[in-house]
């Protein structure tokens, strides 16, 4: 291969993967670009800090940008940041540690939500055989024997049947698949297996679900990271390079059909099944998301009033963006709110007890949260740029929900005990869940005053040290009693303090929209992976939620996957969301007049 570069990539407990990329490259495009890492949330710009890697040998000089960005101890360790690292010969480069591993068991959690769903069924049918004396062609004899159905049959059916409708052969027996309505879509020798795609294209990552559309059960549930992170971990991000690059949008567009093709092909060999099983699709996501996958242009989102091209919702064919499926699979996506409030809301509505009747609040927190407030059977939404720090991206020691995360602190007689997810007693860092805990813990033992900043307390009882910034950061572990050092800066603070601002103000302002006191809330729900590790009295204790009882605060995971799973299965469901969107009201919040003011007062905490 002329003029190439091997990367040698080692992975614990993994064979070494090779890479080939160009010289000149950096060790961070020819990764991402792979598939095999994305561990950022700035896109390669070399601000976030995120791309370690471990590189024993020269690579080139390290900058005093980079410096900035790495810990003392990390240089000496050979760690590198591998946006800075470019390429002019062969290198090993070492992950220390796998990330993102799936908590919990979705199929399972899914599989007890389900609600109506549409029959489908595998029915037994006899046609006559074939008799030239009685010459009946072979279609009109399959009609015949389900005289009240419709027929939607492939071609590729007919083709199969022929072969076995030879004269003298007696009666024949089929298999006929029947769906709602008595509609036939499939008629075969061997028995008929029916199946849908449930799928939630996030910011972050992919959720996919299989769905046996016969026995109304998830068959599969498959979890990737959105490999659009390569070009940054937000949505901001993500529009400004398509805006910027003439070929961003068809380029990120390929990313996630490869992702989600690749996603297809491994869930169906999971599960043992033919893409031909496969006849419905169901798609939510985010407004941004959405046109990115179907390759339409999103300047439109890059200023104000950011409104998309479409927003109801669409049927089309997988052939039409690209997508590995048979021709006669149906794909529908679920319609959008407005602004970058989209069908993932739509789909997490659809999953709330009588959304009619209820006053109540519904959160999806994540790097775009989305919230909406009902006030019996009246609607409100908007969208608040959160940023990546609830999911561990932005802070020093941040990472996403992984081995190794700190997902639970608390606070017993002025001391901080840590818990943290897989069962190695190695740290690695702290996840959005453990970071706001660790914060709410931090002011409640009054070691951070109101504005987030550290009291001369913390200063007596804690191990304070200086941040690379200037500022202070608070040590969790270091190298003396774990391998990583693992630290809680004043600046990771502030930036959880933007992003609880955020989520509040726009609970606030659309609660007054509402005119809903606090008090007559039914509920306050909770969506999103984030929200399932969530413990409300810290987040009420920080202020991300207003003051209400706990015990209204109800956690209700993934409810757009749950959303877009049962909407799959009923085509009533499906006409109920539409009818749903139709009633909610987007609110632009930056044009409120008392967004800023607002906004300030929530960046404090109260006690």
């Amino acid at each position: 291969m002329s003029g190439a570069i091997k990367l040698s990539i080692h992975f614990p407990n993994i064979a070494v993967q090779e890479v080939w990329t160009l010289k000149g490259k950096t060790i961070w495009e020819a990764l991402n670009l792979t598939g095999i890492f994305s561990n950022s949330s700035c896109g390669g710009n070399g601000t976030c800090g995120k791309c370690k890697v471990r590189i024993p040998d020269f690579v080139n000089e390290i900058s005093k940008e980079e410096r900035e960005l790495l810990l003392t101890e990390e240089i000496n360790k050979s760690y590198r940041l591998a946006c800075y690292c470019t390429l002019n010969d062969s290198l090993d480069v070492y992950f220390d540690y796998q990330a993102d591993t799936l908590i919990g068991n979705p199929k399972l959690i899914l599989n007890n939500h389900i609600g109506e769903y549409d029959s489908v069924n595998n029915r037994k049918i006899y046609i006559p055989g074939f008799d030239k004396n009685y010459p009946i062609p072979l279609y009109e004899r399959i009609c015949n024997a389900l005289p009240d159905h419709s027929f939607e049959l492939p071609i590729a059916d007919i083709k199969e049947l022929l072969y076995w409708d030879r004269e003298g052969r007696p009666t024949i027996e089929l298999n006929a698949l029947v769906f709602a309505d008595n509609v036939v879509k499939k008629v075969s020798r061997k028995e008929c297996r029916a199946f849908g795609l449930a799928m939630d294209i996030g910011t972050t990552s992919l959720f996919m679900a299989l769905v046996d559309l016969q026995t109304a059960r998830i068959a599969e549930v498959l979890t990737k990271p959105n490999m659009q992170r390569v070009f940054g971990g937000d949505l901001v991000t993500r529009v400004d390079y398509c805006v910027n690059n003439d070929d961003g949008l068809e380029k990120l567009h390929r990313i996630v059909i490869n992702n989600i093709n690749n996603m297809i092909e491994e869930i169906i060999s999971s599960a043992g099944i033919d893409s031909a099983d496969i006849y419905r699709c169901t798609v939510v996501g985010n407004p941004v998301m959405l046109h990115i996958l179907l390759n339409i242009g999103i300047i439109n989102f890059a200023s104000a009033p950011f409104t998309g091209v479409f927003r109801s919702a669409l049927t089309l064919k997988p052939e039409e963006i690209g997508l590995n499926l048979n021709s006669g699979t149906i794909i529908n996506i679920l319609p959008q709110i407005g602004g970058f409030v989209g069908a993932d809301t739509v789909s997490a509505m659809m999953v709330l007890p009588k959304p009619n009747e209820q006053n109540f609040v519904l959160i999806d927190i994540g790097t775009n949260g989305e919230i909406v407030v009902g006030n019996k059977g009246e609607f409100w939404s908007a969208s608040a740029a959160a940023g990546p720090a609830f999911e561990g991206g932005g802070l020093q020691s941040g990472m996403h929900a992984g081995i190794g995360a700190i997902d639970k602190v608390s606070l017993t007689n002025d001391e901080l005990i840590y818990s943290w997810l897989g069962n190695e007693n190695t740290i690695r860092g702290i996840c959005g869940s453990g970071a706001l805990d660790l914060l709410a813990c931090l002011f409640i033992g009054e070691f951070i005053a109101e504005n987030g900043v550290f009291t001369s307390k913390a200063r007596q009882l804690l191990k304070l040290e200086a941040s690379a910034n200037g500022g202070s950061q608070l040590v969790l572990f270091d190298e003396s009693t774990n391998p990583y050092k693992i630290v809680f800066s004043q600046e990771d603070i502030r930036q959880i303090q933007l992003a609880k601002a955020a989520l509040r103000t726009a609970i606030d302002l659309l609660l007054e929209k509402s005119k809903l006191k606090l008090e007559e809330l039914d509920a306050l729900y909770i969506a999103g992976s984030f929200g399932t590790f969530l413990n409300p009295s810290n987040a009420l204790t920080i202020g991300l939620l207003p003051k209400i009882n706990p015990q209204k605060i109800i956690n209700i995971g993934n409810a757009a996957g749950l959303g877009a799973v049962n909407t799959l299965l009923s085509e009533n469901l499906l006409r109920q969301s539409q009818l749903l969107a139709s009633r909610i009201q987007h609110i632009d919040l930056a044009a409120q007049a008392e967004f800023q003011q607002s906004l300030i007062k929530n960046i404090d905490f109260y006690r």
